[in-house]
């Protein structure tokens, strides 16, 4: 077994004090009444699972979340991508819809689906070659508990798919097929809640998480044998069906949010390490930082 991931699992034992990327501790119970938020994102890079494009693309992200007291949520978001390549406001359009089940006070699941929608030139290619080979379905399930308000951890389960190009005997075409991939993600960490700061109606969250991530990434296999095709070097693959399951990546990330009335400001740093990388990658690791603002309609 890889030795560094044995020695990143011991690390998590030991911190005991992290849970779920980006989820809130169950601890506190969701309120009896629908919601609807409204925000924008903004971050330094545009990513796709854990890769990242060799050229920077900071993006904004506007986005509507609803949700009611059922458990059912859904919302919309659009990214426009600041990058000399893209012409159009935005690139891309994502939708989902899911449901979130809290079973008694400690534990919680939920499966959701989500579809992208990617915008195409005349040529009918999209905007960067991460978007290109970027899979437009996801179904997710996942299983999340709170140990003791301390540890919040969740394992969560995705199967995307979606069409991509191919290569052909015509050299000069690239007919799109079907894909698919998996994943796995264990996640973990700890809420420190400050309330109070300012007002009577303000609060402070800073929740460090550590977060392991596995799976297949077909589409990476797929993407890296168009481009040899494309630049004259042959791939040592020959079919887009063969990426291992493997150990992908750690991340940690910090955000820190700022609630004052209807409004939320959150500062999130994210440091992912890509695990089972070539020699020769160009990407063995990468620092990203978003900013995001919301406010809660109802």
């Amino acid at each position: 077994m890889n030795k560094s991931f044995l020695i990143l699992v011991a690390i998590l034992i030991s911190f005991n004090a992290f849970a779920g990327d980006d989820s809130t501790s169950i601890s506190s119970p969701p309120k009896k009444k629908w919601k609807l938020i409204a925000g924008v994102d903004a971050g330094n890079n545009f990513t796709y699972r854990s890769s990242v494009d060799t050229l920077t693309h900071p993006y904004l992200y506007p986005n509507l979340y609803y949700k009611n007291p059922n458990g059912f949520n859904a919302s919309i978001g659009a990214f426009t991508i600041g990058n000399d390549n893209v012409k159009r406001l935005f690139t891309e359009i994502d939708l989902s819809a899911g449901w979130d089940f809290y079973i008694g006070k400690h534990a919680d699941v939920g499966a959701s689906y989500s579809y992208s929608y990617f915008f195409v030139n005349k040529n009918g290619d999209r905007d960067n070659d991460l978007l290109t080979f970027s899979l437009s379905n996801d179904i997710n399930a996942y299983a999340g508990f709170d140990f003791w308000s301390v540890v919040y951890s969740d394992l969560s389960f995705d199967y995307a798919w979606g069409k991509v190009p191919f290569e052909s005997v015509n050299t000069n075409k690239y007919p799109k097929r079907n894909l698919t991939d998996n994943y796995i993600t264990w996640t973990n960490s700890h809420e420190f809640a400050w309330d109070y700061i300012f007002t009577d109606d303000d609060g402070i969250t800073l929740t460090p998480t550590i977060c392991i991530s596995g799976g297949t990434n077909n589409y990476l296999v797929q993407a890296e044998k168009i481009h040899k095709i494309k630049t004259g070097k042959k791939s040592k693959k020959n079919v887009a069906q063969d990426a291992a399951f493997n150990l992908l990546s750690y991340t940690f990330s910090l955000p820190l949010r700022y609630d004052i009335g209807a409004w939320g400001f959150t500062f999130k740093y994210k440091f992912t390490y890509l695990a089972n990388q070539p020699a020769e990658a160009e990407i063995k690791y990468y620092s990203l930082f978003k900013a995001s603002v919301s406010y809660r309609i109802h």
